[in-house]
């Protein structure tokens, strides 16, 4: 659906204003990770009573905020999104007071948990060498014993394959010329054997020669028999004065093979029956026939053979990965193993937060690598170095451990959720009693399910924007949004973005866009292949299609958002009321809680996508569930929308955008919303919390898994003591140590929002950032 011309001239012109501003804007400071995260109130007095909270709670609870059309919401001179714009806009309990803390001032103040199909919580537990004979788990890491075997040897059970490959006749030369085995040098190292090196010309190397090599050319007899080994000449083989008999032929040729799937069959059959003795090879006739080449493997390979290797076809391993996000860690561990398709060796269960230190299992395809060759690999561990144990942290902020064999690769949504381990620094006001309180409320009420920030990415142009111009096919568009200058980005992206505007030359672009930037790189990537920048739907066909897909599901997450809040603005969040949806479940399972990182392809019939729910439709059913039953849905093709109201809501906010409620199914397979029902509330689970005190910012107060398996040092935490509440100079700093359990596609940063009552927008982090560290400063002074 193209946009009307009109619109697009207004873009033109806002989008010229607007690169205007940027070029006229003071650069930031360049590396902006580096920030700390804060979660804090807007820049007013602190609130010392719950009453002058409430009435600011309520004042930000009681104004819708839907904007009258998205796309003209982008405001090129800020920096960031607010929780508002993204449509988090409530609480469940407002009467409590706000706090601010910082947030992620340290990696391992955010711990992040898998929690696998079991509900066990995934750690890293071993990271040792997987050697031989050693136990991982259940699984037998022994490789299997190594047997000694002639080359010659006829393998068992293998000639029906054979024969149906090569045909009887061709099958009878392959026994021959089994039999008769290699030949001579184009074989044997001589010179390890003690033999002559022969050369082309026929005239033996003297240098390589002696009378020992003779006399144990004399001991093999006069002439080489069929019992013969390899390895074994006869005195005229080494004979300078008579060159090697040339009878026998050095390889085997097949019949020609036109189907390129009986070519790969063939060559797996002979890799399976000879276990690499033999190499088979494409070769191309004069008359341009194909056929395959049988030869003997190079000098010196597999003299040894270890036995038919029976493991699974997968190895599971944990990964623990610092301040990384989970697709490059992963393109880390392709690149080691030389993986060509990390999306196809590769299986996770999930996502984790960049700027944490997460622990997942994660699946690799493992072809004929072994555990040992894995774990060698990874940790750059050369053949036959011997390894004491680890006492630095691993490379690229990666380590891996507790290798196992398994027969399955790890798919989306095959978690239970995640463990969370969250430290919250310099937490203002210092009152032990009301933040307790805090959390007993998230323990016993939950919170609103939002989809958090990380959903919207970091500045201005959200995914979600991104989203709805795909939506409606205005491509033009998406490439801006995508390529366009955003303010707060690093400096090297910047320089990028700059030249990407200034020349529209896609090849010097793409020398200098970081390889971070993957949708950046594979639009300029298609772009320096082709001449000109027309095909701007061939460009973003490029994009990988999870990313692709989330930009659709950020879009699907901005409605979901502004329709929960006015569904607890209208209704609070309390009870079920009459036009809600509910979800009809079995035996207590939450089927209703679908990751949106899966592929609707995936889903065999709509019952497996999109669970079963049910309008209420008068007060006797409300009361027959609880307001944790209740669903809102994600737009899509598939789902039923509430009644009244919030269904309206639904259907504005859409036609506002420019899109057809009716028909939300797209020629792209990807751009198609089926659409899933998410609860609205979320209850953590296994709820703990700690206070402590502490007066060097940077002191540890938390540690990763890592961090104990090589022996670091780590301090012991001191808890919170001081009994005087009100003092502002005390030098001690109070530290909230917070630990629950959520479901898979919950966000924890909207459960620590419930608990502090503050915005945790970048935007809104980021201005207190200077008064947070004056402040601490001051302590110490």
């Amino acid at each position: 659906m193209k946009s009307p011309s009109t619109n697009k001239k207004k873009r033109s012109a806002s989008s010229t204003d607007d690169r205007s501003k940027q070029i006229n804007h003071k650069k930031r400071k360049s590396d902006q990770n580096n920030q700390d995260t804060i979660i804090t109130t807007e820049e007013i007095p602190i609130p010392n009573s719950p009453d002058k909270v409430l009435s600011q709670v309520e004042k930000e609870t009681t104004t819708p905020s839907v904007p009258k059309t998205l796309l003209d919401q982008i405001d090129m001179t800020k920096p960031y999104l607010s929780e508002e714009q993204v449509g988090i806009q409530c609480y469940i309990n407002q009467h409590l007071p706000s706090f601010s803390a910082i947030l992620k001032h340290r990696f391992t103040d955010f711990l992040v948990y898998e929690v696998d199909r079991f509900g066990e919580i995934v750690r890293l537990k071993e990271i040792e060498n997987p050697s031989k004979d050693k136990e991982v788990g259940n699984t037998q890491v022994s490789k299997g014993p190594k047997e000694v075997v002639d080359v010659k040897e006829w393998p068992v059970d293998c000639d029906e394959k054979l024969i149906e490959i090569l045909g009887n006749e061709k099958f009878e030369e392959l026994k021959g010329f089994v039999a008769r085995g290699p030949i001579g040098s184009k074989r044997n190292d001589d010179r390890s054997k003690g033999f002559k090196n022969k050369r082309q010309d026929g005239k033996s190397d003297q240098k390589s020669n002696s009378n020992d090599d003779v006399s144990k050319a004399d001991e093999s007899g006069p002439a080489r028999d069929e019992g013969q080994q390899p390895n074994e000449l006869s005195k005229e083989d080494v004979s300078p004065s008579k060159p090697p008999q040339a009878s026998a032929p050095t390889c085997l040729l097949s019949d020609p093979i036109d189907c390129k799937e009986q070519r790969k069959k063939f060559h797996q059959i002979f890799r399976e029956s000879f276990q690499g003795r033999l190499v088979t090879e494409h070769k191309e006739l004069e008359n341009g026939e194909a056929v395959i080449q049988i030869k003997w493997s190079s000098p010196g390979q597999h003299q040894e053979r270890r036995l038919p290797d029976t493991n699974p076809a997968y190895i599971h391993f944990t990964l623990q990965k610092t301040n990384r996000e989970t697709q490059e860690a992963l393109s880390i561990l392709s690149n080691l193993l030389f993986s060509k398709n990390v999306s196809r060796d590769f299986g996770i269960c999930g996502t984790k937060d960049k700027r944490s230190v997460s622990c997942q299992r994660v699946s690799y395809k493992r072809g004929r690598k072994d555990i040992q060759q894995v774990w060698s690999t990874v940790n750059r561990i050369k053949k036959n170095q011997k390894v004491h144990g680890f006492s630095e942290r691993g490379d690229k902020g990666i380590r891996i451990g507790d290798l196992t064999y398994e027969d399955h690769p790890l798919k989306l949504g095959d978690s239970k959720g995640n463990r969370f381990v969250i430290i919250l620094r310099d937490v203002i006001p210092a009152k032990p009693t009301v933040l307790k309180e805090a959390v007993q409320s998230l323990s016993t009420s939950g919170f609103l399910n939002y989809f958090g920030m990380q959903r919207f990415g970091t500045t201005a142009v959200g995914t979600h924007l991104i989203g709805l111009s795909l939506l409606k096919a205005d491509w033009d568009l998406a490439i801006d949004l995508i390529m366009r200058k955003k303010l707060g980005e690093s400096q090297d992206v910047e320089h990028a973005r700059s030249v990407w505007e200034q020349s529209q030359d896609a090849k010097a672009t793409l020398e200098l866009m970081p390889r971070r930037c993957v949708a950046e790189r594979c639009i300029l990537q298609y772009f320096s292949k082709k001449d000109g920048l027309t095909d701007k739907v061939g460009a973003l066909a490029s994009i990988p299609k999870n990313l692709k897909m989330m930009y659709i599901h950020a879009y699907q997450s901005y409605i979901w958002n502004h329709v929960l809040s006015e569904r607890v603005r209208l209704y609070g969040c309390d009870k079920p009321v009459v036009g809600d949806l509910v979800a009809v479940t079995t035996g207590g399972n939450d089927v209703v809680e679908v990751a949106l990182d899966g592929d609707d392809e995936t889903a065999t019939t709509e019952k497996d996508k999109v669970p079963p729910v049910k309008v209420l439709n008068d007060e006797a059913e409300c009361k027959s569930y609880t307001i944790q039953d209740v669903v809102l849905p994600l737009i899509g093709f598939k789902i039923e929308y509430p009644k009244g109201t919030l269904g309206q809501m639904y259907l504005d906010m859409m036609k506002r955008d420019g899109l057809d409620p009716e028909n939300l199914r797209r020629g792209q397979a990807e751009y198609s919303m089926a659409g899933a029902y998410r609860k609205i509330l979320h209850m953590p689970t296994d709820v703990k919390f700690a206070l402590y005190e502490y007066e060097d910012p940077e002191l540890p107060l938390s540690f990763a898994d890592e961090d104990k398996l090589i022996g670091m040092k780590l301090p012991e935490p001191k808890e919170w003591t001081s009994t005087d509440e009100a003092n502002e100079d005390c030098k001690k700093n109070m530290a909230l140590k917070v630990e629950f359990t959520l479901g898979s596609s919950a966000y924890a940063t909207m459960a620590l929002r419930e608990i502090l009552k503050s915005d945790t927008g970048k935007g809104a982090q980021t201005k207190m950032t200077d008064r947070m560290r004056e402040r601490m400063a001051y302590k110490e002074s």
